[in-house]
């Protein structure tokens, strides 16, 4: 390969990863499923590790979101309808 495909594929490479890491910095912190400790441990995770770390950011994130799917919300769980066999 000739020395200039390899430079814009590197400069390819590390840019996706500037864009991987900002993502997940943008979107720890939006995170409401994560405590304030969590989240600081996902962005150190994220920092320390330029790609495996966003990868990994990303596949957990979203299967936190379906499981919280998932869960009953707390308002819905005990909520009957009123039975009427009142007199």
């Amino acid at each position: 390969m000739p020395s200039g495909v390899l430079d814009v594929l590197w400069t390819a490479v590390f840019l996706v990863g500037i864009a991987l890491a900002l993502y997940c910095l943008l979107t720890i912190h939006r995170s409401p499923y994560f405590s304030e400790v969590q989240k600081l441990k996902w962005l150190l995770f994220t920092l320390a590790l330029p790609f495996l770390g966003p990868i990994a950011w990303i596949l957990r994130s979203r299967a936190e979101k379906r499981e919280a799917a998932q869960r009953p919300s707390p308002d819905t769980q005990n909520t009957q309808p009123p039975s009427n066999d009142a007199p």
